[in-house]
């Protein structure tokens, strides 16, 4: 059996955030998700979300995946990026609260394959 370190070596970056979030390393999975993010990847967007959401995040941070977020939903195909921006118009974190906006947003990823 392969030591944790070892183990964690052989995972994705993605999943390498994901460990240390159920970790309660924060800030590393800040940074294995960052360049993800930044590169498009709707997982680490959304995941980014749910920890500034839950744990917080600075004002920048908050900032650049706002912005990141709204690039990734400009495809009217991507409804992943259309359903996390509808939670962030509902939710007010990194926009203005809009629930009418946010509500649209949730009803376009639906009609895109977001049912729930």
């Amino acid at each position: 059996m392969a030591a944790p370190e070892e183990a964690l070596a052989q995972l994705d970056p993605y999943e390498k955030g994901e460990e240390f979030f159920q970790a309660d390393d924060l800030n590393a999975a800040r940074v294995a998700w960052f360049p993800l993010a930044r590169a498009g990847d709707i997982r680490a967007i959304a995941s980014l979300n749910q920890l500034f959401h839950l744990k917080g995040g600075t004002a920048a941070e908050i900032a650049e995946l706002t912005a990141l977020t709204m690039r990734a939903a400009t495809p009217v195909e991507n409804w992943e990026a259309q359903f996390e921006l509808a939670y962030l118009y509902l939710r007010g974190h990194g926009v203005p609260r809009d629930v009418e906006k946010g509500m649209g947003m949730l009803r376009l990823a639906a009609e895109r394959g977001r049912a729930e």
